[in-house]
């Protein structure tokens, strides 16, 4: 053990609310001289996890490594390491008033499911995929994957909007898919949960392509099992639907996340599995290197292509379209694909 390291063991309350209230093994490390030390001090931080409610804080005090430094040495060690042992460690950089703090390891809280969504959603792969207009309300219920109540809440308040036809025992929308925009979503309350994700300061910035071919690795199915409920959405997905759609480039790295109904958080963790220095960024406004779309359904709408690379139903490619303002792009490739 390190001569300058002293272990301590409290309850903090500063923690997010998923690990509130369980054991803390503190470590603090002061006048960190060099990345070895940083090292030892990690292993010695995971030997103290004593048990499954444990969660290991190391706190860094006057360092003399940058903030740069201890990232990259941070998770190279955590790569080595059981990841039951990993995803409950973190660190604090503390600089007199300040206090830095990893979230590799942090849990994203996801939103409610927003069935106006959820219901659009899938009346739009009915369009895109079979070429129906409407869905049975008994078969709406099944994809989404909740009780009645919710969804019938949601189809009333979308027929008041304007959105859906005002049919009694069958669901359909008001508008094709090629006459949608992210404005009038918006307006109904019907747009998706996005996490967006920008590079930390510091870190080395890398293109949406260099990102894209590390994600075909990640959705394959000789991929990383802890991404098997993400699959590729975006530009990339909707060229290879539509090879003639007119977009130079890729803008961002999308990502589709199938969460299902009972899974409320998303580890940040496996961010780093497709770069480090990724971190959330809180403005929705702002356009960011990589997002996620959220979906809460049931139904695993996603597709193989030959490679084997999950992607994302043509509906969730649609409203990726739309969030990145591509609205003429999207008309192009619905019509496209109803016209196919």
């Amino acid at each position: 053990m390190l001569s300058a390291t002293l272990t301590i063991r409290q309850v903090v309350y500063y923690l997010p609310d998923h690990i509130r209230g369980y054991a803390v093994s503190n470590v603090l490390v002061k006048n960190l001289r060099s990345a070895r030390d940083l090292r030892a001090a990690i292993v010695d931080l995971a030997i103290g996890l004593e048990d499954q409610a444990d969660v290991g804080d190391l706190k860094i005090s006057n360092s003399q490594l940058s903030k740069a430094k201890i990232q990259t040495e941070w998770r190279r060690a955590l790569q080595v390491l059981d990841k039951r042992v990993r995803n409950r460690l973190r660190y604090q950089i503390v600089e007199g008033e300040e206090r830095v703090t990893d979230i590799g390891s942090r849990k994203l809280a996801l939103d409610k499911p927003n069935y106006r969504y959820e219901v659009v959603r899938q009346l739009l792969h009915a369009q895109l995929e079979h070429g129906s207009v409407t869905l049975p309300m008994g078969s709406l219920i099944n994809a989404i994957g909740v009780s009645e109540t919710p969804i019938r809440r949601a189809v009333y308040q979308l027929r008041r909007f304007g959105l859906l036809a005002p049919r009694e025992r069958l669901v359909q929308l008001a508008v094709l898919a090629s006459e949608l925009s992210w404005e009038v979503l918006v307006a109904a309350e019907a747009t998706p949960q996005v996490l967006k994700f920008r590079f930390e300061r510091g870190t080395q910035i890398r293109a949406p392509s260099y990102m894209l071919e590390r994600a075909h690795y990640l959705l394959s199915y000789r991929g990383n099992d802890e991404w098997k409920n993400l699959s590729l959405s975006g530009v990339p997905v909707a060229q290879r639907d539509v090879p003639s759609l007119d977009i130079t480039g890729t803008p961002r790295l999308d990502l589709q996340l199938l969460a299902g109904n009972h899974v409320s958080a998303f580890n940040m963790s496996d961010m780093h599995k497709l770069i480090n220095g990724l971190e959330l960024d809180e403005n929705r406004l702002e356009p960011a290197p990589v997002a996620i779309t959220v979906t809460r359904s049931r139904a695993q709408l996603e597709r193989k292509n030959r490679a084997r690379v999950r992607q994302a139903a043509k509906c969730d490619v649609l409203i990726s379209l739309l969030a990145l303002g591509l609205r003429s792009q999207a008309v192009q490739y619905a019509q496209q694909l109803a016209a196919s």
